[in-house]
């Protein structure tokens, strides 16, 4: 092992491989590469089965402060230069040539680098104490990563690319509780024998994403932009923020018109996007820099409601008398056009998290009269009902039969706020003693531990309380507060459930001391709300993209939610869990006055209606990288499956529509 280092940094090498095996901050005890996996080195990806295209180390050396290593294809060289700059942040200078006396020509995602940084989720403990979340943007000159500890603090660690490119990422061993380790692909498609072409980049220290930002913009020449919204309902403007001024913006081929305005050290620029889906743009800076950002024109959403809940009743409800499945609203395969069930595989069936589905039909009803749909959710109701509750003893079932392998906790909220939306429809009381039933059978068998996704307590006692069910509702709130007390009383501490850390396991300790400092009005939960609001902020992406701008960090949905032919772990760049986060921003913006969690709230949401299509179809997530564990990624699966949650929440912030009187 081969060591350089400086004050700020102890960089180790491995000197058969030619990479970094080991990065630490000095005077902070976080290992940032993972172990077993070398950063920095060069991957040829151009595989074929009767040629071994691969680098293999050449040279290596090193000294106290630098080191150098040369990778050789029979075509490509690639030469590495580790060194510290005059600030004390490592430069890593990647030199790439053509060996041959003719051009290279490259696909994108040929070649690449490794990038495989300690993003996994072994526990909670680990994970607040030495785990890191990796924010990647892809963007030409505006590439970088951010490196934020999952647990917060000041020490954390950004790469900002000050030569060259990334052009898309991908994934390897990317499993259930492990991110795995990702390759970056340089934003390359021909080099010329006597034109090497160089990626450099510069990895420094900052005290998180508002000071990694700060960083970011003050470089020169650094060409950052960020969107006030990647997603526009149609006819919206697009507003950016961008650090340098603007010379020329392409969309789809075409020049766009733009009005830029200088705003102290940056400029503010305001143009109009035509035709609904994703727009790449390309941004000339005159500085003589091309950035690329994505932008995702929609329909308004009142019209993108209207075609989603049509094709729900019109497609995805199942009519089969005598069936078990009579009445259900099934998932869908948009590849084959027609429904799916399994009874099997419990994220493909109509119950558990597909409830949600429901849910937008009852939101829908509240705001609309229309007697179809309504018989329509009638019908939904009785089948759920009748297949997976028992009224007597309060248990919410995993499947149709009133079957379950087991009892599981996330079935009961998920129900009980299903059973809230239905009394608003129809105003009768029965079914808030439902939601009351499921509410306690879920407190009886252990709940006060658990932390579900979801759950809106507030609202479930505003539904009380509008039914005048006065000692019910004081029963429930002293529930709750126990409920509440152990969240804060365990602190970063979160209890593993169906994975052993996420986004969701951090998300329900935001809403539930939300919720209890809405219903006491005591300030002190707002104090204990602070460490899980920022933990909960790590997960956020912010780069200019539509499908990753405040959207949280999720990598496993796919392979559970998704269709069997495409289903594959690897980012799920939206998926609806993402925007159980958002709410709880704009919610929590909203009663504080804070409106920059607000907007970031909004935003996400917006992002995750991405999912749904002009056409009333939908898809439960987004596989966003380029490639995952080597195979095609960058789709939306074709299954539509748990993904209405989002449109259910974003009702209560983008609708134009007032809400029916009973």
């Amino acid at each position: 092992m081969k060591v350089i280092k400086n004050k700020i940094f102890t960089v180790e090498f491995d000197e058969t491989v030619g990479g970094i095996s080991g990065l630490t901050i000095n005077g902070d005890k976080m290992q940032w590469i993972k172990q077993g996996y070398v950063f920095a080195v060069p991957r040829d990806l151009r595989e074929k089965e009767w040629r071994d295209f691969g680098f293999h180390l050449a040279d290596f050396s090193s000294d106290e402060r630098t080191a150098t290593a040369v990778f050789q294809t029979p075509d490509i060289q690639v030469k590495t230069e580790y060194s510290f700059n005059d600030k004390g942040n490592i430069v890593v200078k990647n030199e790439i040539t053509d060996r041959m006396d003719v051009e290279l020509f490259l696909l994108q995602g040929q070649i690449g680098f490794n990038v495989c940084f300690y993003d996994d989720y072994k526990d909670s403990l680990t994970c607040v104490k030495s785990r890191c979340h990796t924010h990647i943007q892809c963007g030409g000159d505006d590439s970088w990563i951010c490196l934020l500890k999952m647990g917060g603090g000041k020490t954390n660690l950004g790469v900002k690319v000050l030569k060259g490119g990334f052009a898309s990422y991908e994934q390897f061993d990317c499993k259930s509780n492990d991110r795995g380790y990702f390759v970056v692909h340089p934003d390359v498609y021909e080099i010329a024998p006597d034109a090497p072409y160089v990626l450099e980049y510069e990895i420094f220290v900052h005290k998180g994403r508002e000071d990694f930002i700060k960083q970011l913009k003050n470089t020169e020449n650094y060409p950052y932009i960020e969107f006030e919204n990647n997603t526009l309902f149609r006819g919206e403007k697009c507003r950016l923020v961008s650090a340098f001024e603007i010379a020329e913006i392409c969309d789809r081929g075409q020049t766009v018109l733009y009005k830029q305005t200088k705003v102290g050290n940056g400029y503010k620029t305001v143009f109009k996007i035509n035709g609904l889906g994703e727009h790449k743009l390309k941004i000339k800076g005159v500085n003589g820099k091309n950035v690329f950002a994505y932008i995702n024109v929609i329909l308004p959403f009142d019209e993108l409601v209207e075609r989603r809940v049509d094709f729900i009743i019109n497609k995805q409800q199942y009519h089969k008398k005598g069936s078990h499945l009579d009445g259900a609203f099934l998932i869908y395969d948009a590849v084959e056009d027609r429904p799916f069930f399994s009874n099997i595989d419990p994220d493909l069936n109509a119950t558990r998290e597909r409830l949600a589905t429901g849910m937008l039909i009852a939101k829908y009803l509240q705001y609309h009269d229309n007697a179809e749909y309504l018989a329509a959710f009638k019908k939904y109701t009785d089948f759920i009902l009748r297949e997976i509750f028992d009224e007597n003893t309060g248990e919410v079932f995993s499947t149709v039969k009133r079957f379950s392998e087991r009892k599981r906790l996330y079935n009961g909220p998920v129900f009980a706020r299903l059973m809230l939306e239905t009394y608003r429809v129809f105003k009768d009381k029965k079914f808030l003693r439902y939601m009351l039933k499921s509410i306690n059978f879920y407190y009886e068998n252990g709940g006060e531990n658990f932390y579900p996704n979801g759950i809106v307590m507030f609202d479930m006692l505003n539904g009380l309380e509008d039914a005048k069910m006065h000692e019910e509702y004081e029963e429930l709130k002293a529930k709750f507060l126990v409920h509440v007390g152990n969240v804060v009383k365990r602190g970063l501490n979160y209890p593993a459930h169906e994975v052993n850390f996420e986004q969701t396991i951090v998300s329900p300790a935001v809403s539930f001391i939300t919720d209890a400092y809405r219903m006491t009005g005591d300030r002190e939960y707002l104090k204990k709300l602070k460490p899980h609001l920022e933990l909960l902020e790590r997960f956020d992406g912010f780069q200019p993209h539509y499908k990753l701008n405040g959207v949280a960090i999720r990598f496993w949905d796919d392979y559970y939610a998704g269709n069997y032919t495409t289903m594959t772990y690897g980012d799920t760049f939206p998926q609806q869990c993402a925007c159980l986060s958002s709410a709880l921003y704009a919610n929590y913006g909203k009663l504080s006055g804070d409106k920059r969690l607000f907007k970031k709230g909004l935003t996400g949401l917006k992002n995750g209606l991405c999912l749904f299509f002009p056409d009333g179809k939908a898809s439960c997530a987004c596989v966003f990288p380029f490639r995952v564990n080597g195979r095609k990624g960058d789709f939306f699966d074709p299954f539509i499956n748990d993904q209405d949650t989002i449109m259910f929440i974003g009702y209560d912030y983008f609708t134009k529509t007032k809400e029916r009187k009973n």
